[in-house]
């Protein structure tokens, strides 16, 4: 968000943003934080729809920006996005394009999957999981449990290799080691949102 007060037919009202009013943006940076490409959100025309073979794609604005930000990139790149952006149509799109893709998901875009509730997940305690893997065995959805549940999908990462994350533990008062899956640390590597 730019931060913005005047007049202009596309001013947005984020409420929990820092600086709620102003210009939204979408950007296209590197892991350091380089800006590689970006769009000014101008309204639900800003991107235009990206057809696919057999018809248009239901990606949403969100999608659709991250869709036009990648045309940019060669082959091979690997993008990380946040829940507005992650969807299935999304992430075959990309991997139509040779991308491949993670980012944190809403459970409301991945209907009519298997994964465990998230009440079945959290009395399994920290660091446990449940994966789902799509037929053709592109996307990977994964629920994990740290201090609450988190929905995952990704084109390129998995559950393994496990590694052990320092966290506070407030029923012990101390830090304690959790389970933590290849593509969560993966993401959260990154460092740029």
């Amino acid at each position: 968000m730019i931060p913005f007060t005047g007049h202009v037919a596309f001013r947005q009202f984020v409420p929990r943003k820092p600086n709620p009013t102003g210009l939204k943006n979408y950007v296209l940076s590197s892991k350091q934080g380089l800006i590689l490409d970006f769009e000014v959100y101008q309204g639900k025309s800003t991107t235009r729809l990206v057809p696919e073979v057999g018809g248009p794609l239901k990606l949403g604005t969100g999608g659709q920006a991250v869709l036009r930000l990648a045309e940019t990139c060669p082959p091979g790149t690997h993008l990380y996005f946040d829940r507005f952006f992650t969807g299935i149509a999304l992430l075959d799109a990309l991997k139509l394009k040779g991308i491949s893709g993670t980012g944190t998901a809403m459970k409301q875009r991945f209907p009519n999957t298997n994964l465990k509730s998230d009440a079945e997940l959290t009395a399994e305690g920290r660091g446990a999981c449940d994966v789902v893997v799509r037929d053709d065995e592109s996307v990977l959805l994964l629920k994990w449990v740290d201090n609450k549940t988190i929905t995952m999908a990704s084109t390129a990462h998995g559950k393994a290799p496990l590694s052990l994350a320092k966290r506070y533990s407030r029923a012990e008062k101390q830090y304690v080691n959790v389970e933590m899956p290849s593509i969560v640390k993966q993401y959260n590597l990154t460092w740029v949102e």
